[in-house]
């Protein structure tokens, strides 16, 4: 089975894949970010007609709905299907007109004169120089605040053989990381998808199941041999130091204040300055 991982941006849409994890409700992607989110499952209550399942995951912007903000709708919208097979160009656009002709429908109600999301459009075009990338225009009324046209648009991108098998993706920065099982990290930019790089650790052998955790612009990743490995987020691959626990880490590290906790399979370690 694969994982279909649709984040999308406006102005941008990606894709990631990969194997199916176990247990809907224990996903969830990490933001390295303060926006406040939601999350949600899919088909929303807003779009039932989805044909997507799975879960949402939201992050506004600041100014996400202050019209005279730059960051007027703005936000990070990731889709985790965990059972769906690698998505066409066909499913994307008519999954997202059934996504956004459901949000204006319902959010713009009470708007006279009513919404018109029959006559919301949405257009594909293909990027024959970067495999599994797009761009995409969407032409719909926002319901939110102004009840006028909007033109929103996308650049879409997919990788749908570098997903991991357990972990989940984090997003540092503009950058996209993904923790594979066998100890490969792939580095992605956010907005194109273009590949920073994709490498495996060096001098690795074990297994990751654990998701990775960001802080100080550092991702720690727990391997199931209870290492923890220091990577330097961002675009260029660098190892900063390796710490064992000596127990197996299956469970992801959380992070609180300055302190790095690890569950190892026997004890839970507090790890700070």
């Amino acid at each position: 089975m694969k994982t279909q991982v649709l984040l999308l941006v406006p102005l941008l849409l990606c894709f990631f894949g990969g194997v199916a994890f176990a247990g809907d409700d224990s996903v969830k992607v990490t933001f390295d970010t303060e926006w406040r989110g939601e999350r949600l499952i899919l088909p929303t209550g807003f779009a039932p007609d989805l044909s997507l399942r799975g879960i949402e995951e939201i992050r506004f912007a600041p100014g996400m709905l202050n019209p005279d903000h730059e960051e007027f709708f703005s936000y990070v919208l990731v889709f985790y299907l965990p059972k769906q097979k690698p998505l066409t160009q066909t499913q994307i656009h008519t999954e997202l007109l059934k996504y956004y002709r459901g949000l204006a429908a319902s959010v713009g109600r009470d708007r006279q004169p009513k919404i018109e999301t029959d006559k919301f459009t949405l257009v594909l075009t293909p990027d024959e120089a970067k495999d599994g990338q797009c761009t995409a225009i969407l032409d719909w009324v926002e319901p939110f605040k102004t009840g006028k046209a909007q033109k929103l648009r996308f650049v879409a991108w997919s990788k749908t053989k570098r997903g991991p098998y357990m972990s989940t993706p984090i997003i540092v920065g503009n950058v996209v990381h993904a923790l594979g099982n066998s100890g490969i990290v792939g580095a992605y930019d956010l907005k194109t998808g273009n590949e920073h790089y994709y490498r495996r650790m060096p001098d690795v052998t074990d297994s990751f199941s654990a998701s990775a955790v960001s802080a100080d612009d550092r991702l720690y990743l727990g391997s199931e041999d209870g290492a923890v490995y220091v990577l330097e987020a961002g675009s260029q691959f660098k190892l900063l130091s390796t710490n064992s626990i000596d127990e197996s880490i299956m469970a992801t590290p959380a992070i609180g204040g300055r302190t790095l906790f690890v569950r190892g399979s026997r004890h839970l370690f507090a790890i700070g300055q």
